[in-house]
């Protein structure tokens, strides 16, 4: 009996041999609903089109969809603990170059974007980055007792430094449009009835 673990050379290019068989065999008999495990479909598409049958169809029940508005928003608490924490960054870094800090607020404020940039959340993005603006000015106007930061000097290194507020998660009903762009049942077939002499 041999231990699991590691797959030899020879186990990976068999099962590689026997998934390109298969596929061959049974991709012809998926529905085009079908997304486990079939090549270049994805969980997040399977999502996105379940979300657009919800919508554009008439359901009647759905078994389990329990996570609604997960995301859709970030909680207070957790917005002033993240602030907080780069405030206590920023004072750690005072005598850094202001290079070094922009990148690393750059890296901060993507980082957040990453995660939380989903349609209905653009105001607290917006928000969230002028805090961080608002933070890096008066962290620079603490590193000496000339230091004259003003806003505009911030709102110039911000627009420098930190990426602009924009949502990278849209609705799944728009990456289902833009991944599946004509779904109409008669899409495929062009009018017939107009040339280039005109219609006779």
């Amino acid at each position: 009996m041999r231990p699991l673990g590691i797959a030899a050379l020879e186990d990976k290019i068999v099962q590689r041999a026997l998934v390109e068989v298969l596929n061959a065999v049974y991709e012809q008999d998926f529905l085009g609903f079908s997304y486990g495990f079939r090549p270049q479909r994805s969980q997040h598409q399977a999502l996105d089109a379940l979300s657009v049958g919800i919508t554009r169809t008439n359901v009647s029940w759905i078994v389990d969809a329990d996570i609604k508005s997960f995301f859709d928003a970030v909680s207070h608490e957790w917005l002033i603990t993240t602030l907080k924490r780069i405030k206590e960054e920023l004072r750690r870094r005072w005598h850094i170059s202001i290079h070094e800090q922009g990148k690393w607020l750059r890296k901060v404020v993507q980082g957040y974007f990453g995660y939380h940039a989903v349609s209905g959340n653009y105001p607290r993005m917006r928000a969230f980055r002028n805090q961080v603006t608002d933070l890096w000015r008066r962290a620079l106007r603490r590193r000496g007792q000339r230091d004259r930061t003003t806003w505009s000097k911030a709102l110039r290194l911000a627009a420098e430094w930190l990426p602009q507020a924009r949502v990278l998660h849209p609705w799944p009903n728009a990456r289902f449009d833009a991944t599946h762009p004509r779904q109409e049942p008669g899409a495929r077939i062009v009018h017939a009835g107009i040339c280039a002499g005109g219609a006779r």
